[in-house]
């Protein structure tokens, strides 16, 4: 519904709620300067604080409530649309919580039902600030931690499944609208490159998230023709493997003999495992809970290829252990019986 960026820097100069572009209000009876240089991250911007629970500026607060009446008049004819109140904001949640219930109000005046977020900017998914998202599932029918692309390797699993199990006692779909990671972008310094992007998809879809998008380039790899070739992928893994039924081993406790960000997997319980490696690998997995069998189908997915291997029988030893060897590269290995 409203975006930091809009509202802020070289956006700000061509902005209607700016008041040297409208005849509404002047500065001094809105409280809005005609310039913010300043990054919005900061959250310097007055906009920002209209709510009544914050500044309760109602001369701009009328405007923004018509401005977001307007978008909800055309938007809630449609019943496939999701809301999120911000995007990557790091303002206060009581500005989030007023547009979440204007809307949910605007949608039940309109008879429609309506799903609900907000977007935070912090990267670290765990911390407080997310909290106000996912403690309110009355006001936030799901969560999006986009952000958490911003960290690579493990801790990029291990944070979102953090999410996931504080989610546990009310679940809600877990999505990640963004997915950063390319050559092009800022960041390839501390590892959120191409590789890292494709990575990311895989965890998601392993992690059990609803949802993921690459971002657009050039901070992440958009539609072209590397995200068509996971995309592909994950579309044939799926053909194969009930990934709306699988739970993932957040904890990693089903794998031997694993290092560091080598083997992710998760499970239909009793029937199928599917293991993602991000550059091949060997690691043990424990199949003790499918049906005793002396072996296993075990094929692998090779994924930039969108192509299926030979399938092999592996056998399984007196401990319910499968030795599983990933070729190097990307790869899913399924496992079934």
């Amino acid at each position: 519904m409203w975006d930091r960026f809009d509202h802020s820097q070289g956006n700000w100069e061509s902005d209607p709620f700016n008041p040297t572009n409208n005849v509404n209000y002047s500065e001094e009876e809105s409280g809005l300067a005609a310039e913010y240089p300043q990054h919005p991250g900061g959250n310097k911007q007055p906009f920002f604080y209209t709510v009544p629970e914050l500044a309760d500026n109602q001369v701009v607060l009328a405007f923004q409530r018509a401005f977001i009446d307007k978008a909800l008049s055309y938007s809630l004819r449609f019943d496939n649309v999701l809301y999120c109140m911000d995007n990557e904001t790091s303002g206060d949640p009581a500005w989030g919580r007023y547009w979440a219930e204007h809307v949910r109000q605007r949608a039940a005046e309109a008879g429609v039902r309506v799903e609900l977020t907000q977007m935070w900017d912090q990267w670290d998914v765990s911390h407080e600030t997310h909290r106000p998202t996912f403690d309110h599932p009355e006001l936030y029918s799901f969560v999006d931690i986009a952000q958490n692309s911003h960290n690579p390797g493990q801790l990029n699993w291990e944070r979102a499944q953090w999410v996931r199990a504080y989610l546990s006692s009310q679940p809600r779909p877990m999505n990640s609208t963004k997915i950063y990671g390319a050559d092009t972008s800022k960041w390839t310094d501390r590892g959120v490159d191409a590789e890292h992007g494709e990575q990311t998809f895989w965890r998601n879809l392993i992690g059990g998230f609803a949802s993921s998008r690459f971002h657009r380039p050039p901070y992440g790899l958009g539609l072209g023709t590397v995200a068509q070739a996971n995309l592909r992928s994950a579309r044939m893994l799926q053909q194969h493997f009930d990934v709306l039924h699988a739970v993932p081993d957040s904890d990693m406790a089903l794998l031997r003999d694993r290092t560091d960000n080598e083997a992710y997997v998760t499970r239909v319980p009793q029937r199928q495992f599917a293991v993602y490696f991000p550059d091949g690998g060997d690691v043990r997995l424990d199949v003790s809970d499918v049906e005793r069998t002396e072996s296993l189908t075990v094929i692998a997915l090779d994924i930039g290829a969108s192509r299926w291997l030979e399938p092999a029988s592996v056998p399984v030893d007196d401990a319910g252990l499968l030795q599983l060897t990933s070729p190097p590269g990307p790869h899913v290995v399924l496992v079934t019986q």
